[in-house]
């Protein structure tokens, strides 16, 4: 019998060399914008947490270059300078040295100009002022402190009907929603203010921004701008207490621009005591709040003693970040592993 011979192993074609350096390159791209925001919102925590009334900062940044970063000034909310890089360095430096150290290392991956609340200051090269109401501190999604019996301090009933709610829209609002809600409780920015200004929003959190020609129309698995306002508009809607009872026609609350009317049914709220008057005075306005019981609702756990980190995608089976999966006819796919993949099958 001759002995057996196995073909060498095929060179790895050229296209394909190219599909995994694209792919590798987009995940690339999504750790060091992750990465830049944490960083910062770790640097920022420091700062708050020495100085509660922390308001603004100055900055010596230079981009490209080591040992580039100068903490120059730390000043409260109405400009009163609380420290200054003059001051004795015994006052605080190893605070300010933990700071620095995060800046450095942001800066590496990201050049100053392009960071949240970093704006050059006039026409000197390298300073930047650092405007920190532009970039609120990531908040928990757990309302309140647990009580006696480790209950979260707001009714799980409404968490139910929410997310019952969530279950029949489409899908692609619930993931604008989602991501809306998950953006402000994270600190990635503000709550919009004017609804034209909805591009800010999948930019910040690293997501393709529509421009409405015929690529995006083709990339069903892109939000497109309307998913977007549409999605963006339900939470504050919710928030201001523009709600009506899909059952009964009971309605409170103005429509406009930035606040979309969100239907519920009634019957789900009452079977828990809520009615719908309660949902429209519920979060008084407090569009964060209000995003932190979205996330609540669309979790797959509304358990409210407990926030999972974690969800199984619904097509593969395997665990993947909560922040990195969508919802989807009741349960998650996973970004990663079947959301674009699951989306073009089905184009």
């Amino acid at each position: 019998m001759a002995p057996m011979s196995l073909p060498p192993p095929r060179t790895v074609s050229v296209a394909e060399l190219r599909g995994r350096v694209k792919t590798r390159l987009v995940e690339l791209n999504r750790v060091t914008h992750e990465y830049t925001h944490w960083g910062l919102q770790l640097a920022y925590a420091l700062l708050r947490a020495w100085h509660p009334g922390l308001g603004s900062l100055t900055v010596e940044a230079f981009a490209g270059q080591r040992l580039r970063c100068h903490l120059i000034e730390v000043r409260d909310t109405t400009g009163q300078v609380l420290w200054s890089r003059s001051d004795t360095e015994q006052v605080a430096g190893d605070q300010i040295q933990e700071v620095v150290d995060l800046f450095d290392a942001v800066l590496r991956w990201q050049a100053p100009r392009e960071l949240p609340g970093w704006t050059p200051i006039g026409d000197t090269i390298g300073f930047y002022e650092v405007d920190l109401q532009s970039v609120p501190a990531a908040a928990d999604p757990c309302l309140g402190a647990l009580d006696e019996s480790g209950r979260q301090p707001y009714p799980t009933e409404v968490v139910a009907a929410l997310a019952d709610l969530f279950d029949i829209w489409r899908p692609r609002i619930v993931q604008a929603v989602q991501e809306y809600a998950r953006g402000l409780v994270e600190g990635w920015f503000q709550p919009l203010t004017d609804i034209t200004r909805w591009p800010d929003v999948p930019a910040a959190l690293g997501h393709p921004v529509p421009t409405g020609d015929v690529t995006d129309q083709l990339a069903d698995h892109h939000l497109d701008s309307e998913d977007w306002m549409i999605g963006i508009g339900s939470v504050h809607g919710l928030a201001a207490g523009v709600v009506e009872s899909l059952d009964t026609g009971e309605s409170y609350g103005e429509q406009d621009h930035l606040h979309v009317r969100v239907g519920v049914y009634s019957e789900d709220l009452t079977a828990g005591g809520v009615t719908v008057a309660d949902l429209a005075t519920m979060f008084h306005g407090d569009v964060r709040l209000t995003a932190a019981m979205i996330l609540r609702a669309l979790s797959r756990d509304n358990n409210p003693s407990s926030q999972p980190t974690a969800v199984l995608c619904k097509f593969c089976g395997q665990p993947c970040p909560i922040g990195d999966a969508h919802r989807h006819d009741g349960g998650w796919v996973g970004d990663a592993c079947c959301w674009d993949e699951r989306l073009r099958a089905t184009d």
